[in-house]
């Protein structure tokens, strides 16, 4: 995030997030991870410091410019996803999600990752589809302000005719 890009909204995050995270490593830690032996230990402490720690350690910052995303406990990440990048804003909520009244918001990018996973993923925002509508309400200004090009290295189509007319001339003489 930029010196200059004043701040649009700070998402704020659903308490939900824990129990529903507590549960779902659980889950996990059962059926995928085979982690039986440490369950009682998840059980009587480590889950809910895991999962407190985890919506502690998230924030998201909408700019005039860019979605700012933080999180991690032990291996802390920030993403900036330029808002003329970003293509589209999915929203998904699965049955155990809409039990907690949680949503996911993906923001998915042009020149995302080549294994086709999202540029960026948030479970738990507050009103998650007022958030996502204003990330749109921003992306739209800011394409508006010049298509999200630098217009002072942008060239205009003569140019590209003049260089192309040019071109010719010199493949016509060799």
């Amino acid at each position: 995030m930029g010196e200059q890009e004043r701040i649009i909204r700070q998402a704020e995050f659903d308490r939900n997030y824990i129990p529903y995270t507590f549960w779902v490593t659980l889950l996990f830690m059962i059926l995928i991870v085979g982690t039986i032996p440490l369950i009682p230990f998840w059980i009587l402490g480590w889950g809910q410091w895991y999962s407190r720690a985890s919506l502690n350690a998230m924030s998201c910052v909408l700019t005039e410019k860019s979605v700012v995303i933080k999180r991690g406990i032990f291996f802390r990440k920030e993403k900036n996803i330029p808002l003329e990048k970003i293509t589209d804003i999915t929203m998904k909520q699965g049955p155990l999600m809409r039990a907690y009244g949680l949503d996911r918001i993906i923001f998915e990018t042009a020149g995302q990752n080549n294994n086709g996973s999202a540029e960026g993923s948030l479970l738990g925002i507050v009103n998650a589809r007022d958030f996502r509508d204003a990330v749109r309400i921003e992306r739209e200004k800011f394409a508006s302000k010049g298509n999200g090009i630098n217009q002072e290295t942008a060239v205009d189509k003569k140019t590209l005719d003049d260089i192309y007319e040019l071109l010719k001339r010199i493949e016509a003489k060799m």
